[in-house]
């Protein structure tokens, strides 16, 4: 019972983590004035150390069960989350913080119909409702604040569709490496290590091209001030998410990790009331009930779908 209690709690540290996420990565559009896909290369080229030391570490003894399965599935991760990352910093230009975690959670039905056509999964009732609550909850947020625009909704198209197909992708490379790491922790974080080292050394070669062809970059000290913190609170986030998924299990792990909605809302509440009006847009109380709200049926949602 003590290590589910603490992977409940890990989880809902590695919620938190990602909510400080997006209000870093949402400084950064909104403060620096410059392209969200510019964040993208820097916050994991400052990781290649840190991913590199969890791969040897993770490592299993024996290579012999990693195969080209596994190459080919970690090349398709890293592909889909650089999608997935310039969706999300673009889209948050116009997006207030407290509305990022819970509108993210549209990945869910793609990741639903990509499963049933390409893994062949076949969806109970429960899960079905646990779908349709997620798109309940976007219709809620739509009008709880600002106008959210053609171009954000295709950002946010982007941003889900690309989390949807790691997620897949990753669930195939988990698979493909448990037998050889010997075990669910210790595979999941050396796919964390093996996608985390592959993207790093794609956003290095990437800075370097940039940089010779006068692309628009960040400065050092924007690198240090939004880049390192994203960087390093993202994989916190993430090994705490393993973790606790190793911990509690995934149902609880999953429903632990869909809080960062409703702490993405207290986070912009907050905001609002220490006066970051550039980041978190001045709202009515009925407006951050209504996001509560809608984190609320994330959590529900999630609920519904893991125990379906």
């Amino acid at each position: 019972m003590s290590e589910i209690l603490v992977g409940v709690a890990l989880g809902l540290a590695a919620a938190f983590l990602q909510s400080l996420c997006y209000i870093v990565s949402g400084s950064y559009v909104r403060r620096t004035g410059l392209p969200g896909w510019t964040l993208t290369a820097p916050q994991r080229a400052v990781m290649l150390v840190p991913y590199a030391v969890l791969t040897w570490l993770a490592c299993p003894d024996s290579l012999d069960g990693v195969g080209s399965a596994a190459l080919m599935w970690t090349l398709v991760i890293i592909l889909a989350t650089y999608f997935g990352d310039i969706g999300l910093f673009q889209m948050q230009k116009t997006v207030e913080p407290s509305r990022v975690a819970p509108l993210q959670a549209m990945k869910i039905p793609l990741i639903a119909v990509l499963s049933f056509f390409a893994l062949g999964h076949v969806y109970s009732v429960g899960q079905v409702a646990g779908i349709a609550l997620v798109l309940a909850s976007a219709g809620v947020l739509f009008g709880a604040g600002q106008r959210i625009g053609p171009s954000a909704w295709f950002w946010l198209a982007v941003c889900s569709g690309g989390f949807a197909v790691s997620d897949v992708a990753l669930g195939c490379l988990l698979a493909g490496t448990r037998e050889s790491c010997g075990s669910v922790l210790k595979s999941s974080f050396f796919a964390l290590g093996l996608t985390g080292t592959g993207s790093s050394l794609v956003a290095v070669a990437a800075l370097a091209f940039q940089r010779r062809s006068r692309g628009t970059l960040p400065s050092v000290g924007q690198c240090l001030r939004y880049a390192v913190p994203y960087g390093f609170l993202w994989m916190a986030a993430m090994v705490f998410l393993f973790v606790c998924f190793s911990l509690s299990g995934v149902v609880l792990g999953t429903i632990a990790q869909s809080t960062r909605g409703l702490m993405s809302v207290a986070l912009g509440w907050f905001l609002v009331r220490h006066g970051f009006a550039d980041l978190e847009s001045e709202a009515s109380v009925s407006v951050f009930v209504r996001r509560a709200a809608a984190a609320l049926l994330i959590i529900l949602a999630m609920a519904l779908y893991v125990a379906g």
